[in-house]
């Protein structure tokens, strides 16, 4: 096993951005038979890159099944190219795993890139996989917020209606390439080969069960890959310690 935490240069975010990364093995990459599966990790609106690895057995995880994971720092952006703020999507879909692929010798293939996350990282890991499906095979959300404007609007509280217009512009607009309904849809109609698998869960008690039922009904009218689960659960870490490892299970075929 191994752990690293360090900060990197990005071009496309134009500042210096920190980022953890675990691997399964602790030796250099010329001895490795494969490049091992990856999972990029992302958090939720009020947590950073330190969250997964503090409060989640997730380096046990990774040590038990061969996966390297990626938990980079996410701000507040939404996962999303904000209108008046930087271009978070491109970096994540782009920019990230490019570096992290050519630094750690981690699998560049779609069937072994993965992307999960919790509230807002639910909803960045679904749209990297339904946007960006030639780079992201499969995705898990845990709770998310599969409608971000709403969430910011009426549930986040008085800094995300703030900074609403910053990401989504003034008119507060949710455009296709934002809108995990349209992108559904749009994956949908790819060739079956091409469609990401998607996985998604969410407690019963949760505020955003309603958002996540929502979602369930659409994905499930879709010709997509499509497993949601729901049990007694609110919005804490006691839900998503064990929907991390029903993730990491969906993704593995277990």
């Amino acid at each position: 096993m191994a752990l690293f935490r360090g900060d990197i240069r990005s071009s496309v975010l134009q500042m210096d951005t920190s980022v953890s990364v675990i691997l399964p093995y602790d030796r250099p990459v010329e001895h490795q038979q494969q490049p091992c599966k990856v999972l990029y990790l992302l958090h939720g609106i009020k947590l950073n890159s330190t969250g997964w690895p503090r409060w989640t057995n997730l380096e046990t995880y990774a040590k038990e099944t061969g996966i390297a994971v990626v938990v980079p720092e996410g701000y507040r952006g939404f996962y999303t190219d904000m209108v008046y703020g930087p271009a978070y999507y491109t970096f994540f879909s782009q920019e990230l795993p490019d570096l992290c692929c050519k630094m750690f010798g981690i699998s560049d293939r779609r069937e072994d890139t993965f992307a999960a996350g919790l509230s807002m990282g639910g909803y960045g890991a679904l749209k990297l996989a339904l946007r960006s499906p030639q780079r992201f095979g499969a995705a898990a959300s845990f709770s998310a917020t599969a409608d971000p404007l709403d969430f910011a609007l009426h549930m986040g509280g008085e800094l995300t209606v703030r900074e609403a217009p910053s990401i989504w512009g003034t008119d507060l607009r949710l455009q296709p390439e934002d809108d995990l309904f349209a992108l559904a849809k749009q994956a949908a109609a790819l060739p079956r080969a091409q469609r990401p698998r998607l996985y998604a869960c969410c407690g019963t008690e949760d505020g955003l069960y309603p958002q996540n039922l929502r979602l369930k009904a659409a994905l499930e009218d879709l010709p997509l890959d499509f497993t949601f689960e729901s049990w007694h659960g609110v919005h804490n870490w006691d839900f998503w310690e064990v929907a991390l490892q029903k993730g990491i299970r969906f993704f593995l075929n277990q």
